[in-house]
């Protein structure tokens, strides 16, 4: 199974894995291909949030002069997307500034010169790249929306001279602890002995069929469905590499329609499943805080 899975100095333990997932590898050379083709991938300008990810795994992977031009490539066009279209991507831009900022621009601002030289690059880089943005504006009448966006470059880009003594010694002084904040995340992540995270949305999807699987041919259930057990995935919990055990819901169809709690154990490298409990309790009826096999449960058939 690809839970058991080792890390391959080579591409072919990947094979068959999307892009956004050998993104998360911990083997540098896996995570960084796979960054370089999401921010080549031309689908991905009329989406720029996109781009933060593979900003961010390039930082992760040591191509950190990369990151920063990604990163702020990936500002640019977000920034532009927001004039002309509604919807939540300021705030899914906040996040990605709150998350990835600190990290990524404490290592650009440890060095004006060459961050300006990057900045330089990322609107060289806007200006000979395929833009939807910018049509749709004009379409729109919202050019000096869009023109403020490159004035903000401008403006960040002469504070950058006007401050740079000052900025380079904040930002070497704060790097110590805001590294070892980083360190502590990435080694978290790749833990020895734990799965390439790269595997974590393949492994979760297998994991979840051999749930559903234990469930359909589970007796006792097949006794209180009076037959054949229909299953919809109502919801999962505690789904991590870093716990060994967790838990499913499973919204099961019947003479009556149920709820089957199933607990996974994962210690012995595969997971292995246990009905909890049955319930007819929904999910907006049951106490938050309180182990649903602790509220109404129904008796199960020997």
């Amino acid at each position: 199974m690809p839970m058991k899975q080792t890390v391959s100095s080579n591409g072919s333990a990947y094979a068959g894995l999307p892009a956004a997932d050998r993104l998360k590898s911990c083997n540098p050379a896996i995570a960084i291909a796979a960054a370089e083709e999401l921010v080549n991938d031309p689908a991905n300008l009329k989406e720029p949030l996109q781009l933060f990810s593979p900003a961010f795994a390039l930082f992760q992977n040591g191509n950190k002069d990369e990151a920063v031009f990604w990163f702020y490539a990936a500002q640019l066009r977000v920034r532009q997307q927001i004039v002309i279209e509604n919807g939540d991507r300021g705030q899914l831009l906040a996040i990605m500034l709150m998350t990835m900022g600190p990290f990524i621009n404490n290592y650009a601002f440890q060095n004006i010169s060459s961050f300006n030289q990057t900045l330089d690059r990322v609107l060289a880089w806007d200006k000979q790249t395929v833009n939807p943005f910018r049509e749709k504006a004009r379409l729109q009448k919202l050019d000096q929306k869009i023109d403020q966006i490159y004035v903000g470059f401008s403006e960040l880009k002469t504070k950058l001279a006007a401050e740079k003594t000052s900025m380079e010694a904040a930002a070497r002084q704060a790097a110590p602890g805001i590294e070892q904040t980083y360190a502590q995340m990435n080694n978290q992540r790749c833990r020895p002995g734990q799965p390439d995270p790269a595997y974590e949305n393949r492994a979760k999807k297998e994991e979840e069929q051999l749930a559903m699987d234990y469930v359909t041919h589970n007796s006792q259930l097949i006794k209180l469905a009076g037959g054949t057990v229909k299953t919809f995935p109502a919801a999962s919990t505690i789904y991590s590499y870093d716990r060994s055990k967790g838990r499913y819901d499973f919204s099961i169809t019947g003479h009556k329609p149920f709820y089957a709690i199933v607990d996974v154990n994962r210690k012995s490298g595969k997971p292995e499943f246990s009905l909890a409990c049955v319930t007819t309790l929904s999910m907006g009826y049951r106490q938050v805080g309180i182990d649903t096999c602790q509220q109404s449960t129904i008796p199960l058939p020997q």
